[in-house]
């Protein structure tokens, strides 16, 4: 019997606080999860050939998700728009 190879990969990010919690990042295969359809989704999905992180999709991510959140918490929180990230990030290339 043959088992499924079935991937994903998460992205989970919060200030040192934990007082803001970005939403989660789940990367898998499909292009439309049909779990999902109809379903009001607490995850930002995106879908890559092999369910990994790729340089594009980190920079949409990135500054299509984090960068807005960050200052619309900083705005309320009133304070200046500066982020410190933190951590270690690879992206890896293929071909």
């Amino acid at each position: 019997m043959k088992l499924a190879k079935q991937r994903i990969a998460f992205l989970g990010c919060t200030n040192a606080s934990c007082l803001h919690k970005i939403k989660p990042l789940v990367i898998g295969k499909a292009k439309n999860l049909r779990s999902f359809k109809n379903f009001n989704n607490p995850l930002v999905y995106r879908n890559s050939k092999n369910a990994w992180m790729t340089g594009e999709l980190f920079k949409n991510c990135f500054f299509q998700q984090f960068v807005p959140e960050v200052k619309s918490f900083l705005k309320i929180q009133n304070l200046p728009e500066k982020a410190v990230t933190s951590g270690q990030c690879t992206v890896s290339s293929t071909g």
